[in-house]
């Protein structure tokens, strides 16, 4: 069976994208037994950092197996495999199954280094040079050999309309948007909605579809969070798909991505 491939996504920081990736992937891998493959496309790499000690990041950084190297390797016209950049299984720190490592869970980080491709990308524009042909299409190339052997992508992406995010987009099945109730996390949706439908005009054959918003951080006791949320579940159009279960603002939750 073919692995869909699923973005989280919201242009607005802060909602919990990568806590929100790195609970659905261990929750797939170590109680559902699936096979799952998380892909941090954020340069503040945050989902990285929460799953692996830093001195197990520098291995891998130093070892050329990145997000940014696969970018890397497209801008200088080659594509390179994600299987090449996935990390290795001793390198795992689980933060919330504290049992056995599993085999049904893999990665591939993230970098820093993302943010100076951008800067690459403007520099060959200004100089008139051209860009790699079809240079969003990366990622999805980069997937095609894995896909037989994951039931699940999970692709943590960035909170901005960047290149990364349209990769992304053109690479996925479905994507999820983590939202806080308030106005600006709605906000952050919307513009996400309104490049992916941009994108399917420019590119047809895009089959991404929105599956719903996960409702985050939600705090009970606020009159904004109350009224945002009783719009979003009341919305008779129903366009931002909120999810039934909802997830309370809690301290155990802000500080899952910590470990020892």
């Amino acid at each position: 069976m073919t692995a869909k491939v699923v973005s989280v996504i919201n242009l607005k920081g802060g909602v919990g994208k990568s806590t929100i990736a790195m609970i659905l992937g261990e929750y797939l891998a170590f109680r559902k037994n699936k096979r799952v493959l998380l892909l941090d496309l954020d340069s503040q790499c945050n989902l990285t950092y929460a799953m692996m000690k830093n001195d197990h990041f520098t291995h891998l950084r130093n070892s050329y197996k990145t997000v940014y190297h696969i970018f890397k390797n497209a801008l200088d016209g080659r594509i390179r495999p994600v299987n090449n950049c996935i990390c290795d299984q001793h390198l795992w720190v689980s933060n919330i199954a504290r049992g056995p490592i599993q085999p049904t869970l893999d990665m591939v980080v993230a970098a820093p280094d993302l943010a100076q491709l951008d800067v690459e990308m403007l520099a060959l524009w200004e100089s008139g040079q051209p860009a790699p042909n079809r240079f969003n299409e990366t990622l999805k190339k980069s997937l095609v050999n894995i896909l037989d052997h994951y039931d699940i992508v999970l692709i943590d992406c960035p909170p901005s309309l960047s290149l990364f995010t349209s990769c992304a987009i053109m690479a996925s099945d479905f994507f999820v948007a983590p939202i806080i109730p308030e106005p600006l996390s709605i906000l952050g949706l919307d513009l996400v909605i309104s490049r992916i439908r941009e994108l399917k005009r420019r590119y047809p054959e895009i089959r991404i579809e929105f599956k719903g918003s996960i409702l985050n951080k939600v705090r009970a006791d606020r009159k904004t969070h109350r009224r945002v949320a009783e719009q979003i579940y009341g919305n008779d159009a129903n366009i931002y798909m909120p999810f039934k279960s909802w997830i309370p603002d809690a301290e155990r939750l802000r500080v899952i991505g910590d470990f020892e």
